[in-house]
């Protein structure tokens, strides 16, 4: 009998370990998978109203006064929207602890606070951005008067949105009095303004989390699919207001155009890993050193010889033991001539 309730015991403790180790591996398996939902959600709706963004270009003249007189000086590419990617630290001077790249844009989702007045508008402008932040805040934690809160320092996709009614990009223009070297026929785009830095600062309650654990987010403007050179793009940087920016190839210009492609890259990580990371520290972890500064070392040269920034920075999340998910997507704008020539 003694033997036999040794036996048992064993028994049972044998199954209450592999019961146990069952629980934690199905309660592992479902936080990743809700996670790689939210993340795929996030991921897919980043992508589609990226491939919204227009800059709604036309054709007018640039003037100049002479002798006191407008005279016409050439007929160009003209727009009042803009399109904007590059580095986050750079191009988003709104938002601290702002890591890899964002984008900003004029897309027509006809998103408006005001319903009475502006809804069923489905076509109205708005301004939209995607960035990555690192902050304690959590912004869908309610705050509850009277209570403190501990600080929950994660890194999270953050989705920009301007309602329709407050779209402050067409303020940005000044009368054609005021600058006569400007557009036809009353009007010019006063340049060099960080639009959406303004458009950021005028609609505060725009941001919104979009996911959680969203470490980098890598965008390549590209003239085609499988073009990886980052020529358009150098530093990543990619700026319709502003082609000295841009293209690097003679003539070529991205002038008051979108991109012809935009290659997107996301990678996310999961809450134990975000645990780890995030430790006690208030800074950022230091995840990005000697990488993303490139557009022509994002992916693996064409004759083998450099493995990429994306590869070394999978290597450093894999030494960091940091499970990861890749998100890749090329996002295809609206077929407009690309040429050297116009």
């Amino acid at each position: 009998m003694i033997v036999a309730i040794a036996v048992l015991s064993i028994l049972l403790l044998l199954a209450a370990a592999i019961i146990t180790k069952t629980s934690s591996i199905w309660i592992y398996s479902n936080s990743k998978m809700a996670e790689g939902r939210e993340a795929r959600v996030a991921f897919n709706s980043l992508v589609s109203r990226l491939g919204e963004a227009t800059v709604d270009q036309y054709y007018g003249y640039t003037n100049y006064t002479s002798g006191g007189i407008v005279v016409p000086g050439a007929y160009v590419r003209r727009s009042e929207l803009r399109f904007i990617s590059g580095s986050s630290a750079t191009i988003n001077t709104n938002v601290a602890s702002s890591p890899t790249d964002a984008v900003f844009f004029t897309a027509p989702l006809g998103i408006v606070s005001d319903t009475t007045d502006y809804g069923g508008l489905p076509s109205l402008l708005n301004i939209c951005g995607y960035y990555i932040q690192w902050s304690g805040t959590d912004p869908e934690q309610p705050t509850i008067p009277g209570l403190s809160t501990t600080p929950n320092y994660r890194f999270r996709l953050m989705q920009f949105v301007q309602p329709s009614e407050q779209l402050s990009v067409y303020a940005q223009t000044i009368p054609f009095a005021s600058n006569p070297n400007g557009n036809s026929p009353n009007y010019a785009f006063v340049t060099h303004t960080a639009w959406q830095n303004i458009a950021m600062q005028n609609s505060p309650t725009g941001a919104h989390l979009l996911a959680d654990n969203v470490i980098a987010l890598l965008l390549l403007p590209a003239m085609n699919t499988t073009d990886s050179s980052g020529a358009i793009a150098p530093g990543f940087l990619y700026d319709s207001e502003n082609p000295t920016a841009g293209a690097t190839a003679p003539n070529l210009t991205s002038l008051n155009r979108t991109p012809p492609v935009m290659r997107v890259v996301m990678y996310t990580i999961d809450e134990p890993s975000a645990k780890r990371l995030a430790g006690s520290s208030t800074a950022m972890p230091s995840l990005y050193t000697g990488l993303f500064s490139s557009s022509s070392l994002l992916y693996p040269s064409t004759n083998g010889g450099d493995a990429g920034d994306l590869s070394r920075f999978e290597q450093v999340l894999v030494t960091k033991k940091l499970n990861f998910h890749r998100f890749d997507a090329a996002v295809q704008f609206p077929r407009q001539p690309w040429n050297t020539q116009n």
